[in-house]
């Protein structure tokens, strides 16, 4: 019960995230 469209902004929230953690700056705070 997946779709494409959910996958890819699950990727690129999951990416985002990562980025923001190593990044480590106060985002949407």
């Amino acid at each position: 019960m997946t779709s494409p469209v959910q996958q890819i902004f699950y990727s690129y929230s999951i990416e985002k995230f990562a980025i923001s953690n190593v990044t480590e700056l106060p985002v949407n705070r």
